[in-house]
């Protein structure tokens, strides 16, 4: 494929931490994901409240569909998202949705951006996708309009 290649991304799973990037081409920016710590709550699970996709085991709330995902929890109780066995199943799920992404991004000639991909994974007329846009951006101190490196 001969799309750009700007800024490296990966997803581990230890504490939440926002390292200290500056703009640079070939940028190799460290997202973490804290799964102990949501930030909106909406039900007590061991005194602690969890979101739905940490009980999902599905932190990016993905959509059922007619794709059977590796991992999948065999009986699905939730009617409109995945639920996985393990944490590790869906953040693989998530990974595996960025390189399809990646792939027909490549093919439309569209930039594989923060915007681009959050605009395609949280549309506006489901989410505040600005307001997601930014969070991540704020997060991860990458430039909005910003080439990612493909997912790998």
């Amino acid at each position: 494929m001969n799309c750009p290649r700007a800024v490296r991304t990966s997803v581990s799973g230890g504490p939440a931490k926002r390292e200290n990037a500056t703009r640079n081409p070939q940028l190799s920016v460290k997202i973490n994901f804290n799964a102990e710590s949501p930030r909106r709550c909406v039900q007590k699970n061991n005194n602690q409240m969890k979101t739905r996709g940490i009980r999902n085991n599905n932190p990016l709330n993905i959509r059922r569909t007619a794709t059977r995902w590796q991992g999948a929890r065999e009986e699905q109780t939730d009617q409109s998202f995945v639920q996985f066995k393990t944490m590790a199943y869906g953040y693989r799920a998530a990974w595996k949705i960025l390189q399809t992404y990646y792939e027909r991004f490549c093919m439309q000639n569209k930039p594989f951006t923060v915007r681009n991909i959050i605009e395609r994974w949280a549309p506006p007329s489901e989410n505040d996708t600005e307001a997601y846009i930014k969070s991540v951006l704020n997060l991860s101190s990458i430039g909005g309009k910003e080439k990612l490196l493909p997912p790998s």
